[in-house]
């Protein structure tokens, strides 16, 4: 049985920074192991959350708790 890669090596997986070879066992290895294929979903939400919360940080994205709102029609 192959041990499973480390959160280091899967984030860097998530992150596109593994070579070829790398993502290769790693897509093989997540054909038939569930829990492997949920820990990479995982990371890659957590990938997302954290860009997103970087981009509004940055004014790339609107607070969506302070967006302005069309004037409604009285």
């Amino acid at each position: 049985m192959t041990p499973l890669p480390s959160d280091e090596r899967l984030n860097a997986f998530v992150d596109g920074e593994t070579g070829t070879r790398e993502s290769g066992e790693i897509l093989e290895a997540s054909r038939t192991d569930a829990g492997l294929r949920r820990r990479i979903a995982e990371l890659q939400i957590v990938r997302a959350l954290v860009r997103h919360a970087y981009a509004r940080a940055l004014g790339g994205l609107p607070d969506p708790t302070t967006s302005a709102r069309p004037p409604s029609d009285r």
